[in-house]
Order: C-alpha cells, then sequence, then structure tokens
C-alpha cells in the first residue's frame, strides 16, 4: 500500500505511537500530544478537552518534566506546536492565551536545545528570516495595543497572561532569532510599538528594552554603513522616537530601576557609536560648527532658518542640527514629541562631549585636527541649541517652557562635568561670557512671568548654581537679584534649593575672599524685601539661615575672613543698622524680620571670627565702635516707640549687644583686660523686667526670648569674669570678706529669667524658628552654676523629650523625620554628661521621660479605645510618691493585660523608639548615678508600671520595632540594678517582703509558662531580661536563708506546670534559678546546707526529659532536651559533680545526639545550645578515650563556630600521637574535606612537641587536598572564597614551617600557578568575585615565599611576574579598601632585594597600572602609589628607558605626574 505523503504540522511517522501503545504504557503525555495533533493538524479551532491537553504540555515544557516510556521528544513536540502559533499570531484573529503560550514555550525550548537538527528546523524551516519580518512587528503591535483588562477580570495570574507571554516571545525573537537590518528595526519594529497610546506597564518595559537593545546591537556590532546609520537615526521620525523612549523610562526610573538604568545606557550608547563615533562622525561636526556661531539669545531676534540652497560649507552631519533645529522651532506647540525632543537634545549634548576626536593616521587630517579647538566646537554646539530652548522659554506653552529649562539645566551641568567651558580660557570679544550672561538674565526673569505653581520654577535655582560654579562674575554684579529671585522661587516649594544656592555663594566667595561682598549683597536684598513687604520671603530667609548647612557654611566663610575684611563687615552691618532704624517703614513686620535676618547674619559672624593674639585688639575695637553708633542709634529708636515695635527692637538690639559682648569677651582673654562693655543702661532695665515677667497674649513675645536670653547668658559670663576678679583681690588683700554677694545673687537672678521666659514662649506657634532651650542648651556651663534644683531638673526634662519629639496634635499624622534638637546633641557630649550635677539628676529624667512618651503613645490615636488599654493607663496613672517597695512588687506580679497595638498612627513607633532610646543610651549608662534610697522607690514603681506594659503589649507582624526587645532588657536590667539593694534591705527588716518576694516570683513563673510568651522569645539568647528579675529576687532571698522557701516555691511551680502541661517552662524557668545560685555563690564562699537541697531539687528538674509521655512529640522533645541538658551545665558549673558530668558527656556525645544537632528542623537555638553543651565538656575533658569521643562529635557537627573551634584546641593537646595520626587520617579522606578543612588547620597549627612528628608524616598529602581545594570551582561563590582563605592559610602555616615540610622549586610553582588560578582575571568591567580576605592571604602567602624560598622563585619568575598581574588588577579594580593598597605595596617593596632578577620583568607591570590608570579615581590612584614605586625602585635606567618608548602620548602625560611624585617624595632622602 502506498504511503500517505505527511503533511505539514502531522507528527512524525517515528515519533507517532499507534493507541494501543499508549494505553499499554499509559503515558498520559503522549495522550495529551495526540489530542493537540488532532486539531493542530487539522487546523481547527480546539475544544476545551484539546486545550486542556495543550495546557498539560506546556507546563510539562516549560517545568521541565521527566516523560518516561513517551515515544517523542520535547523537541518534536514544539516543533508540531510552534507552526500552529505561527500561523494564528500571523493571521491576527482570536489571538487568546494559549497561542501566545504556545509561542514563547516552544521557542523557549528550541533555541535552548542542545539538537542541531532542532536548531535547524527552527531557523531553516519554521522561523525563517521572511518569516520573522512578518511576526516581529505583528508581536510587537499586540504587546502595544493589548489591555488586560478581560483577564483581570477572569482571575488570570499576572505573569500568566497573554501579554505577558508575548512579551517573552518577543525578548527571545529579537535577542535570539531575529536578525534585521537596521532600517527595519527602527521603521518597522520601533515606530510600531511607539505608535500606539501604551498603558506603562513592565511587559511594555520589556519590549522596549528588547527592541532597543537589538538597535544597540545593530549600531555597534552591525556592518551597516555609518553614513547610513547615521542618517536613519538623525532623521526626524526615528530621533524621536528615541526621545520618547528616552524620557519615558527617566519618568520610570524610580518604578523599575533595573530595567530603566539599562535602557537608558542603551539610548547613550545608540547616541554615542550611531550620532557621534570619533572616527565616523566627530570630526565633521568640528568642521561644521568651525564654520558657523551663533549669536547670543534675544527677545526680539527671530530665528533664522537654514538655507537649502546655501553655497557654504556642507555634510551630512548636518541634517542632526537641522532635524533637531527644525523640531525646536515647530508651531505645534502642544505636541509632546516636541517634549521628548527637548529632553533628548540634552542627553545628545552630553554624548556629544563624552565623546574626543579620534587622531587619524594621515598627516592632513592631523593638520586639520589641529587647528580646531574641541572646547571651542563644543561651546558651539551647545550655543547653536540652547538658542533654540531659549525661545522656547520665552515664547511657549507651560509645559514646552518646564521642559526646556530642564534641557538647559542639564546641558550647563554636562558643559561644567566636561570643563567645555572655563572662565580662564581665551574668549574672543566676551563671546561665551556674553552668551551665559544671557542665560542668566533670561532665567532671573522667568519666574515673574509664569504662574506661581508651576513646574518651570524648579529648575532656575539649579541653573544659578551651576551658573555660578562656572563664572561667578555671571551673578557678582546682580547679587542682590540673585538672591531676591531665589527667595522669590523658594516660597513656592524650593526651600531645599534655595538653601543650595545660599551655600553655593558663601563657599564661592569664600574661595575668591569676597566675604564682604557677599554680605553687602544680602543686606542690600534685604533692603529690597522691605520695600516689597513680602513677610513670607523674609521668614523664608530666616528659615534658611536657620538650616544647618547653610549656617555651617556660612561660619566656614566668615571664619576665614583675613581683618580688614571683618573691619568692612563690620562697617557695612553697622552703617545698615544706623539706616534701617532711622526709616519710617510701613510693614513693621516685615520691617522686623529683615532686622532678625541682618541680627541671624551677624551672630554667626560674631561666633565665627577668629580672635587671637594679633587680632584681639582689633577685634575689640570694632566692638566697642560697633557699640557706640549702631547699638546706641537702636536705643535711641527704641525710646520714642512702645507696645510690640518697642519689643522687638528691644530682643534685636539684645542679640547685637550679646554677640558683641561675647565676642569682646573673647578679645579681654588675649588682651588681659579686666573691664567689659558694659549694657546699655535701657537694654538692662529691660532685661531685669523679665525675672518676673507674665507673658502677654501678644504674638512678638515668642522673638523677644532669643536676645534676651542672649544677652543674660552673655552678662553671666561677665559675672564668673567679675566674680573670679573679685577673688583673687579678696585672696591678696588678705581680706576675709567679699563683695560677690551681690554678683552671685543677680547671676541666679538671670537664671531665673531665662528660664521663666522659655517656660511661656510658645515653640508652636507660626514662624518661630528657633527653640528658646537652644540658647540654653549652648550656654550650659553659664547658668548651671546659677541654677536650681528645679531648673535643672526641668532643662534635664527637654533634653530628654522635648528636645526630641514636639508637641503632637491630632492633626499631625506623620511624626517628624528629624530631631529637631539640632545641634544640640547633648547626649554625645562628654563634658555635659561628665557634669556633676547633670549626672546626677540624668538618671531620673530620663526614665520619667521614656515613661511619658510610652504613656502619650497609649493614649494616642484609635489604640486609646482597645480592649485591655484603659486598665493599662489606669495603671500607669497611678501616683508614684510615697509608694513602697510592696507595692512595686505587686506590679510584677501582676499578670500581662495582652493588649493589640495596631499602627493607626505612625507617631506610635516614634515615640516608642524615642522612649527605648533614652532607656538604652541615656538610663542605663547613668544608672549607678543613682541612689536606691534616695529617689530609688520612686523610680522602682515606674519601672515596675513601665515593665507591666512591656508584658503586656502585643505587636502584631506589620507593626515591629528592633529596639522595642532591647529596650525591655535594659528596663529589666536597670529595675534589678536598683531592686537588689532595696529587697535585700527590706528582706532584713520586714518579715512580709519575703513571702512578697516568693510570690514574685512564682507569678512571674506564672506570666512566663504561656506558649505565647515563650514563642515570642524563643530565638532570643535571653527571655528579654526577665531572667535579670529572678535572679535578683533568688540571690537577695538566699542572703537572709531562705533557700527552704525557695523549694517550696519551685514545688509549686512543678504543680502549675504539669497542670498546664509545660514542663519546658519550668525547666527555661529553672535556668533563671540556677543563675541567681550561681551569683549568690560568687559572693558568699559558705552557703547554707538548705541550698545543697535546692540544687538536688534543681537536678530533679533536668530529668523530664526522660519522660515517655513528652517523647511522642519530637520538636517538643528536641527543644526540652536543649534546655534540660543546659540546665545541667548551669548546675555543674555551680557545683561539679562527676557521675553527672559522665552522665552528661555520654548523652551528648553520642551519635543519636549528633544527628539531632544536625537536623536542619531544629531552630537554632537548639543549635547553638549543643554547641554550647560541647564547648562546656571540652573545659574539664582530659582523659584520652573521652577525648577521641569529644572530638569525633565536633568533627560530626559539620559545622563553622568559634566555641566548637576553641573547644577542638582544648581537646586536641591531651590526645596521643598515635590518635592525631588516625585524626589526621579521618580529616584528610572526610567526604565533605570544606566541612572539616579548619580542623585539618587546627591540628597542624596547634599539635604539641610530641603530635608534631605526625603531623609532619601526613603533612604532603596535606598539601595535596589543599591544592585540590584550590582549584575546585563547583561550590557557590561564597563557600568558595570561605574555602579558598581555610586552603590558603593553610598553606601559608605550611611554608612558614619548614620543620614540618619542606618545600621543592616545583611545590613552589604549583602554589603560584594556583594562587593566580585563585585571583582570575579582574578588569574595569567585570570587577572582581574575590573577597578582601583572599587578597590578604595571597600577599601573605607571597611574602612568606621571598623570606623563606627566596631563591627557589628565581627559577618560576614569569609566574611570579603574573602573579604580581593579577594582585595590581584586583588592587585596581577589586573590592575598593585601604588595607588591599597596603599589602600590595608590601609585596611589592620585598621585589627591590631582588631587583636584579625581577627589574626586566617589572616594566610590564608598571606599564599595565600606566594603561589603567585613568579608570581610577584620585583617592584610589594615591593609595596605588606606594606600591609602583617600590616597583620603580628595581628599574635601572635602561628598563626606564624601554618604559619610555613603550608607552603613548597620553601615557607619558601621566606616567610624568606619576614620576616626578616619585622623585620628590619617595627616592628624596634630604641633604
Amino acid at each position: 500500500m502506498k504511503k500517505r505523503k505527511r503533511e505539514r504540522g502531522d507528527l512524525p511517522e517515528r515519533t507517532k505511537p499507534s493507541a494501543l501503545v499508549a494505553i499499554e504504557k499509559s503515558d498520559e503525555f503522549l495522550v495529551h500530544v495526540l489530542n493537540v495533533s488532532e486539531f493542530v493538524t487539522a487546523k481547527t479551532t480546539p475544544n476545551n478537552t484539546q486545550l486542556s491537553s495543550l495546557n498539560y504540555i506546556l507546563e510539562a515544557l516549560q517545568e521541565k518534566k521527566a516523560m518516561p516510556g513517551c515515544p517523542i521528544s520535547e523537541n518534536d513536540v514544539c516543533l508540531l506546536l510552534l507552526p500552529w502559533a505561527v500561523r494564528n499570531v500571523l493571521s491576527g484573529t482570536n489571538l487568546t492565551r494559549p497561542i501566545w503560550h504556545t509561542l514563547f514555550v516552544s521557542m523557549d525550548v528550541l533555541v535552548n536545545s542542545d539538537d542541531s537538527h532542532a536548531k535547524y528546523s527552527l531557523s531553516n524551516q519554521v522561523l525563517t528570516q521572511s518569516t520573522l519580518f512578518k511576526l516581529c512587528p505583528r508581536v510587537a503591535l499586540f504587546i502595544a495595543s493589548y489591555k488586560e483588562d478581560d483577564e483581570a477580570i477572569s482571575g488570570v495570574e499576572e505573569g500568566n497572561t497573554a501579554k505577558s507571554h508575548a512579551t517573552k516571545a518577543y525578548v527571545i525573537l529579537t535577542e535570539k532569532l531575529f536578525h534585521p537590518t537596521m532600517d527595519v528595526a527602527c521603521k518597522s519594529l520601533l515606530l510600531s510599538i511607539l505608535v500606539k497610546e501604551t498603558q506603562a506597564s513592565s511587559d511594555y518595559d520589556m519590549v522596549l528594552m528588547a527592541t532597543m537593545n537589538l538597535i544597540h546591537r545593530l549600531v555597534v556590532h552591525g556592518k551597516g554603513n555609518p553614513k547610513t546609520t547615521f542618517q536613519l537615526l538623525a532623521s526626524a521620525p526615528i530621533l524621536t522616537a528615541v526621545s520618547k523612549i528616552y524620557c519615558y523610562f527617566r519618568s520610570r526610573n524610580t518604578v523599575n530601576e533595573d530595567v530603566s538604568g539599562q535602557v537608558l545606557q542603551l539610548v547613550k550608547k545608540i547616541f554615542s557609536f550611531g550620532l557621534f563615533h570619533p572616527a565616523h562622525h566627530l570630526q565633521g561636526f568640528y568642521s561644521l560648527l568651525h564654520k558657523t556661531k551663533t549669536a547670543p539669545f534675544s527677545k526680539d531676534a527671530v530665528m533664522l532658518k537654514q538655507n537649502d540652497n546655501d553655497s557654504s560649507f556642507r555634510c551630512y552631519q548636518e541634517e542632526l542640527l537641522k532635524t533637531v533645529e527644525e523640531s525646536l522651532s515647530t508651531n505645534d506647540t502642544e505636541s509632546e514629541e516636541v517634549v521628548s525632543i527637548i529632553h533628548g537634545v540634552s542627553l545628545l549634548f552630553q554624548v556629544f562631549l563624552e565623546q574626543k576626536l579620534e587622531q587619524r593616521g594621515d598627516t592632513s587630517s592631523k593638520k586639520k585636527s589641529q587647528t580646531l579647538d574641541p572646547v571651542n566646537m563644543q561651546f558651539q554646539m551647545f550655543a547653536r541649541w540652547v538658542v533654540r530652548l531659549q525661545h522656547l522659554v520665552e515664547n511657549g506653552v507651560e509645559a514646552l517652557r518646564s521642559a526646556a529649562l530642564q534641557a538647559i539645566l542639564s546641558m550647563l551641568e554636562s558643559l561644567l562635568a566636561h570643563n567645555a567651558y572655563s572662565a580662564s580660557q581665551h574668549d574672543e570679544n566676551g563671546y561665551f561670557f556674553n552668551f551665559l550672561a544671557g542665560i542668566y538674565l533670561q532665567v532671573s526673569a522667568t519666574n515673574k512671568v509664569t504662574t506661581r505653581n508651576t513646574e518651570s520654577l524648579g529648575s532656575i535655582i539649579p541653573i544659578f548654581i551651576v551658573l555660578l560654579r562656572l563664572n561667578h562674575r555671571l551673578v557678582h554684579d546682580s547679587l542682590e537679584r540673585l538672591v531676591n529671585c531665589s527667595l522669590e522661587v523658594g516660597v513656592h516649594g524650593n526651600e531645599e534649593q534655595a538653601a543650595d544656592l545660599l551655600v553655593e555663594v558663601f563657599s564661592s566667595y569664600e574661595k575668591l575672599r569676597q566675604q564682604s561682598y557677599v554680605v553687602g549683597g544680602i543686606l542690600k536684598a534685604l533692603t529690597s524685601l522691605r520695600s516689597k513687604g513680602n513677610d513670607a520671603e523674609a521668614y523664608l530667609f530666616l528659615d534658611l539661615l536657620g538650616t544647618e548647612k547653610v549656617r555651617a557654611t556660612a561660619s566656614h566663610a566668615l571664619q576665614s575672613c583675613p581683618i580688614l575684611l571683618v573691619k568692612e563687615i563690620f562697617d557695612t552691618f553697622e552703617e545698615w543698622f544706623v539706616f534701617t532704624v532711622s526709616k519710617k517703614d510701613n510693614e513693621p513686620q516685615t520691617n522686623g524680620v529683615c532686622l532678625y535676618v541682618a541680627v541671624d547674619v551677624f551672630e554667626i559672624l560674631c561666633q565665627s571670627v577668629i580672635v587671637d593674639k594679633t587680632t584681639a585688639s582689633h577685634i575689640a575695637e570694632m566692638c566697642e565702635h560697633f557699640m557706640e553708633h549702631a547699638l546706641s542709634s537702636l536705643a535711641t529708636v527704641m525710646a520714642g516707640t512702645a507696645g510690640s515695635v518697642k519689643s522687638a527692637l528691644a530682643d534685636i538690639a539684645s542679640s547685637l549687644c550679646g554677640g558683641i559682648i561675647d565676642l569682646h569677651v573673647r578679645c579681654a582673654f588675649w588682651l588681659g583686660r579686666t573691664n567689659h562693655l558694659g549694657i546699655p543702661s535701657l537694654l538692662y532695665e529691660h532685661l531685669s523686667n523679665f525675672r518676673y515677667f507674665e507673658p502677654s497674649k501678644s504674638s512678638h513675645f515668642a522673638g523677644m526670648f532669643c536676645g534676651v536670653a542672649l544677652l543674660a547668658c552673655n552678662r553671666l559670663t561677665q559675672i564668673d569674669t567679675e566674680i573670679h576678679e573679685e577673688e583673687r583681690r579678696t585672696i591678696e588683700s588678705e581680706d576675709k570678706m567679699s563683695d560677690s554677694d551681690s554678683l552671685v545673687a543677680e547671676g541666679k537672678a538671670l537664671a531665673s529669667s531665662i528660664f521663666n521666659l522659655g517656660n511661656h514662649v510658645n515653640c508652636d506657634e507660626p514662624r518661630q524658628y528657633r527653640h528658646p532651650y537652644h540658647f540654653i542648651a549652648r550656654h550650659r556651663f553659664q547658668w548651671l552654676k546659677y541654677a536650681d534644683d528645679g531648673h535643672i531638673s526641668l532643662f534635664l526634662r527637654w533634653v530628654c523629650k522635648d528636645a526630641f519629639v514636639p508637641t503632637l496634635v491630632d492633626s499631625q499624622k506623620s511624626a517628624p523625620k528629624t530631631s529637631t534638637l539640632g545641634e544640640v546633641d547633648l547626649f554625645f557630649d562628654s563634658s555635659f554628661l561628665s557634669h556633676g550635677l547633670i549626672y546626677k539628676r540624668l538618671f531620673s529624667e530620663a526614665i520619667a521621660a521614656a515613661f511619658d512618651l510610652i504613656k502619650l503613645g497609649l493614649s494616642i490615636g484609635d489604640n486609646a479605645d482597645r480592649d485591655g488599654m484603659s486598665d493599662l493607663l489606669s495603671v500607669l496613672d497611678q501616683p508614684d510618691n510615697g509608694q513602697s517597695l510592696a507595692v512595686s512588687l505587686r506590679h510584677l506580679q501582676e499578670k500581662d493585660m495582652a493588649v493589640l497595638i495596631e499602627i493607626s498612627d505612625s507617631r506610635l513607633p516614634y515615640l516608642f523608639r524615642r522612649a527605648s532610646y533614652l532607656l538604652r543610651e541615656v538610663a542605663a549608662p547613668s544608672v549607678d548615678s543613682c541612689d536606691p534610697f534616695d529617689h530609688g522607690k520612686k523610680l522602682m514603681h515606674m519601672l515596675c508600671k513601665l515593665d507591666l506594659v512591656f508584658r503586656s503589649l502585643k505587636f502584631p507582624s506589620t507593626l515591629i520595632i528592633p529596639e522595642w526587645t532591647a529596650a525591655q532588657y535594659i528596663l529589666r536590667k536597670v529595675l534589678s540594678h536598683l531592686l537588689k539593694p532595696l529587697l535585700a534591705e527590706s528582706l532584713r527588716t520586714c518579715l512580709e517582703t519575703r513571702q512578697q518576694a516568693l510570690d514574685t516570683v512564682e507569678r512571674v513563673f506564672d506570666s512566663f509558662a504561656t506558649k505565647d510568651y515563650l514563642s515570642f522569645t524563643s530565638d532570643e539568647t535571653a527571655s528579654c531580661g526577665l531572667e535579670l528579675h529572678v535572679t535578683c529576687i533568688v540571690g537577695s532571698l538566699l542572703e537572709s536563708d531562705s533557700a527552704s522557701d525557695l523549694m517550696k516555691s519551685l514545688r509549686n511551680m512543678t504543680t502549675l506546670a504539669r497542670k498546664r502541661s509545660d514542663d519546658l517552662a519550668l525547666v527555661a524557668f529553672s535556668r533563671f534559678l540556677a543563675e541567681g545560685i550561681r551569683k549568690y555563690k560568687v559572693i558568699n564562699d559558705c552557703p547554707s546546707r538548705d541550698l545543697t537541697s535546692f540544687l538536688e531539687a534543681l537536678w530533679a528538674v533536668t530529668k523530664l526529659r526522660f519522660q515517655q509521655d513528652l517523647l511522642v512529640s519530637s520538636a517538643s522533645c528536641s527543644r526540652l532536651r536543649s534546655e534540660c541538658l543546659l540546665l545541667s551545665c548551669d548546675l555543674l558549673r555551680i557545683e561539679f559533680n562527676e557521675k553527672r558530668y559522665l552522665e552528661l558527656f555520654d548523652e551528648s556525645t553520642d551519635d543519636e545526639s549528633i544527628l539531632q544537632s544536625r537536623d536542619a528542623a531544629i531552630n537554632e537555638y537548639e543549635s547553638q545550645s549543643h554547641v554550647y553543651i560541647i564547648g562546656f565538656l571540652a573545659l574539664t575533658c582530659t582523659e584520652r578515650s573521652r577525648c577521641k569521643r569529644l572530638l569525633n562529635a565536633i568533627i560530626k557537627q559539620k559545622k563553622e563556630h568559634s566555641l566548637l573551634d576553641a573547644a577542638f584546641r582544648n581537646v586536641l593537646i591531651h590526645i596521643a600521637a598515635d590518635d592525631i595520626d588516625e585524626l589526621l587520617e579521618r580529616l584528610i579522606q572526610h567526604e565533605a574535606p570544606q566541612a572539616t578543612l579548619r580542623y585539618l588547620l587546627l591540628c597542624v597549627q596547634c599539635a604539641t612537641a610530641d603530635q608534631a612528628t605526625v603531623v609532619a608524616k601526613n603533612a604532603q598529602t596535606i598539601f595535596i587536598l589543599t591544592t585540590k581545594l584550590l582549584n575546585s570551582s563547583s561550590r557557590s561563590q561564597e563557600s568558595r572564597n570561605m574555602g579558598l582563605d581555610l586552603s590558603l592559610e593553610i598553606v601559608d602555616f605550611l611554608l612558614n614551617h619548614r620543620e614540618i615540610i619542606i618545600f621543592r622549586e616545583f611545590d613552589i610553582a604549583v602554589i603560584l600557578s594556583h594562587l593566580c588560578a585563585a585571583l582570575g582575571d579582574c578588569d574595569q568591567h567585570t570587577g572582581s568575585e574575590v573577597s578582601v580576605s583572599t587578597f590578604s592571604w595571597c600577599t601573605t602567602i607571597l611574602t612568606s615565599m621571598f623570606q623563606r624560598y627566596s631563591k627557589y622563585l628565581y627559577a618560576c619568575v614569569p609566574t611570579v611576574i603574573s602573579l604580581y598581574f593579577c594582585l595590581l588588577k584586583h588592587a585596581m579594580f577589586g573590592p575598593v579598601d585601604r588595607k588591599v593598597a597596603q599589602q600590595l605595596a608590601g609585596v611589592c617593596e620585598l621585589m627591590v632585594a631582588h631587583k636584579e632578577v625581577y627589574k626586566k620583568h617589572v616594566l610590564g607591570i608598571v606599564l599595565e597600572f600606566v594603561w589603567q590608570v585613568g579608570f581610577l579615581s584620585l583617592e584610589h590612584r594615591n593609595r596605588m602609589l606606594p606600591a609602583i614605586y617600590s616597583l620603580l625602585d628595581t628599574m635601572s635606567t635602561y628598563e626606564m628607558q624601554q618604559l619610555n618608548a613603550s608607552m603613548k602620548t597620553e601615557q607619558k602625560v601621566l606616567f610624568r605626574t606619576i614620576y616626578q611624585s616619585y622623585q620628590k617624595g619617595h627616592t628624596y632622602k634630604g641633604q
């Protein structure tokens, strides 16, 4: 019978089984294949059964499931399904998810297959290039136009949608199958994707990235004509499309950072290679720009269009300029394409600057290129495009104006970054300067023509900053205008940018030594603000001066002023103040704020001026002159005013007077003067009135404090000096009577005035920019000696609480991001903490502040209405005064209330973190300062209530405060510190206290014996400090001979544990009891008899692990067994018992126990427990058989732990030489050499004199094993680095101990080759995966070779030099670490002693460094120089000549700088 010809899509005859075979083998996969082949070969629509078979096949192929017994391969199935999917996609109808899923899975399997026949069928029969030319655009268009609404409604998973499968298929097509021309890739793929309005998604991002990756490969690695590629990319449609993608991914950078970053780099490389390639395109641009010069921007100028009939120089590069200029000059102002082109222009200019003109080999090209100034050409390109952007800023709509300003900013930043403009370069007729000045004038006027709520303002101040960095002369003549413009822009949400501008102004003029000009410009700007009457800008200026960065920069700038500039600044301030206060102003509020700004700048000046022996007299004269003229004018004006204006002027005058007096006191230190500047009578009267001042409701009162407090603090400084002088005169005159009492009384009155004012200042008042306690904290040493206890407590309460947490209102739903304390963070000031008065009260105030913060956190938001919260708050509200120890112990006995906390208010975690900080960082270090019998009972009562809060609060998984557990531990540590002396005293005087203490222990166990609490603390090393309470109470009870009572309590706890079936809690709690006994025995050498019985009762608790009913549950048994063994160790530490020690030893070292400790199901706590037990057993293990058994247990652990290493060392010294021989043989032949490599190293390092002979016998075998591990690459990178370090450490030890092994020349060469292989290759692109420790061991081994086997190295010089090459590359491009460069310098210095051998070979290493030094930062290069200097020491004059001949011109320039520093700082030894 004639065979039927196989149709396309049919299963091959060799793979088509009969139905009988399928039934016999029950191959489910084959049955599904037969079902699918029915609709594939018949080209019909599949039914539900066939679709189910198709889904099964696709899942099996995608998950790579095994198909035993199936006579058809995966590739055949894919070749069957792929044509069906392609046919449906090309037809374009009913493109459902199974079609795209089939397309993706089939291509994925075939592309990654190793079968050459399948790949040939794929590329030559199914997916030919002609088919792909039709298929790829269809796929791209489907993705761009597809909406996933229907699939979202039907509940399809996100990664399993039709669009997702189509995206994956498109990536495979563009990366591995489709090889189009550049024209097809741009027009058929890129434009078809962007033609649709598509919603942003990850799938759309992947399609764009795949398309750009394809275009990038064609541009960079393609064989197309560079000119044709340029013309294609420079055409308007393609340039606009690429610019749109650039803008799209720049906006998506925060959503999908990885993909966005890759696409942005691809776009940059496409522009770089396709439009500005140095070998093909850049020369034409330079020649074109050399012929033209763009005129600066002018409002009246008309944009000239390019004349096509112009007979001037023409080249194809002009097409790009023409396309850009026509796009920027379009009348279609609403088009998004124009915005894309605008942002694309900034990228084009950046790429243009990054490219360097490549010198050709012909002489004519070199001469031609020498006539072109690259910097001039770069600026011409900048001018040509910026002029178009300036017209858009002037005449465009808001969207175009905003984009144009952003593009101008980006191009100016590129101009600055690439040194395309320098103020010192040749500027013919001032063309460069005038062009940039035109940009400044236009941008500074932009804020006046735009609406206030606009994005355009966001680029204005950054443009000012860049222009200032380019050339300060651009803004020098209009500095007042610059400040005013930045304030106008800053009030619309750009405060941070305005602060950056002030920082740049101060730092720039500091370098120019023109600080007086800056101060004059600021004062002129304040004068204009007064005339405008805009209080918002004045208040913004005041806020900016209060920021840390502006204040620090201004202080640094004014600090470096020479004395003549300081005098000029003083004269400027004096003139301005006199003029300002004498002028009648219609806006007293704005006038007052401007005065505050000037006073703030003057205060910075007074604090920053450096006073020394040479300048003290001049500065003192300035202060006296300023006091005589400026302050007298202020006092005169103040006398003629009343009300709020007078108060404001008094505050301003007080601030000026305080700053002047403070500066004059510093001058008096150098001049030896005893007389100080006196406070004007009107100001002194004003200051004295504030002692008993009752503040009114006037809005100016908040600002009053600043000047008055500053003046009062400076007066206190004068009082200190006067008291000192009075005491000195009294001693000299031998008069026992002193007149300093009046001065002390005045000081106390001033201190009271300061605190009286500070308490009444409303810090929440609008525009209140400085907290009054900032001044108090800054001048704390002036008032501390005059303040009473109430003042000090008030100040410390502010430092602990109010300085960190401002007043929280219901409308404020978020906590402040930064502390309002700012520069007054006194907890890090040792002089503050070491002050006696402060240290004595700090502990109690920190506890009280933490208590208030926690109470505030519980009472805000929705948590106050939760079940149990009212009861918890009522406990906290109980009074603290006069409470006895019994009340405090009652709080410890109370059961927790289990209150669940939710995140309904973001202030809650903030308040809890602040309270935790006070407990951990403030209260705990100062706990020794608290007298338990003075304030101890009150604090004890407060701490016990806090302990109840910590026990009661339950946090959900969504609210995790890591500091909470640490704070709970610190709280109980502090509580125990106070509890111990109070409890001991009470036990001696009150019999009822003993029963209360016992009840407390039992109640603590009652709260501890709950599953919730144990699960919470199961992974903690200690149960949040709960054992501190128990240890303290147990120790106190034992000191009062209450061991028998403790036994009764233990029986009660055992009964309770049995009742609850919670023996695990009993054992864990017994460990707390044992710790209390241990601490008691440390102090008391002769314990009572009852203590022995108590210990026996605890030993009985350890037997709970043998109960049969607990062995049913392996999980509970494992934890219980661990706790019992740990309790046994604790009891043996208290009193050693040989019998029980052997029982513990046998149980912990048997094979079952070892396997259980290695079980992956146990948690980390149980694993660490077994390690601790082994470490404890090793402390007293000396018998030979036990030592061998313990070593066996340690090795079988197969884990790395420092305690296991210490135990191994301790036991190793007690075994005989025969045993160590057996041990080494076992370690060498172990199945997992890496796990036991550490113990092999310890055997080699810690062997005794008797054992060293056995180690030497096995040394060669150890060395061979180590070299195998050095060459191993089958592990992960982390484990490989760990194994490398251990292997290298063994090699280094063997190299330094010739008594163990003496290496041959061959062995040294093998080690060197393995070191090179371990380091591998490294460059600036790939980096290095080798860790710093591995690098360190390589240098250490090389050092050991030079010290021990230097002659052997002569036989393998090429390998040594190869190793040096590897070390150099890793030091340059590996992990940046100062230690790496130092170690490289050390091994390079070793060559100097052997320079006759290595000098000819070192030349290549130095040459490699010179070639790669351009990729290093300046700091990294300087770290590398000592190593290069040592290499240069090995080279003679002949090698230097060879090195010079081997370098190109660019390398010679770089090396010249290195060699000059080498001669100056390394070889020069002095006269």
